[in-house]
């Protein structure tokens, strides 16, 4: 008969051969983790964790989860191969040139209605001001005196301020 902890040490020993594969398939390295598991015991699990079979962006260098088309890092666009694990930068398209402000459209329109012969002014209409309250204006003016007074009636500090 087969002493109990033989039978213990082993089923640890198979445990680390299971965790060292989890930890590898998360890194897209099953074989290489259950075989560091098998062959270290739990010291190939901590060995697992170093292991990291992931492709790499082209551009950053970070490391990809094989599934998205921008790399997470760089937002660099990537293409995957049908076979194979290296992804290449895909062509980007031609930047979006900026656009021409209000002003330069307006002056843009002018330049086509003068073209045909029509007038058509680039000038803008007034804005209106702000509408201002009198009440509010007469309050205001009331603050203003009462603090000219009250700096007036301070003594100047010693300071000079």
């Amino acid at each position: 008969m087969v002493p109990i902890y033989v039978l213990v040490c082993a089923a640890a020993w198979f445990a680390c051969v299971v965790a060292g594969g989890v930890v590898g398939a998360r890194r897209n390295a099953p074989q290489g983790g259950a075989l560091a598991g098998a062959l270290l015991g739990p010291l190939g699990v901590v060995v697992a964790f170093a292991l990291d079979g992931r492709p790499q962006c082209p551009r950053c260098a970070g490391r990809l989860d094989g599934k998205g088309h921008v790399c997470q890092h760089c937002r660099a666009a990537l293409a995957w191969p049908e076979f194979g694990e290296v992804p290449k930068l895909r062509e980007e398209p031609a930047p979006i040139t900026a656009q021409p402000s209000l002003r330069e459209r307006e002056e843009q329109e002018a330049e086509r209605w003068a073209a045909l012969g029509v007038g058509m002014s680039t000038a803008r209409p007034p804005q209106p001001g702000p509408v201002v309250d009198p009440a509010y204006e007469e309050a205001l003016a009331d603050i203003r005196a009462d603090r000219r007074k009250a700096e007036a009636a301070t003594p100047p500090r010693k300071d000079g301020r």
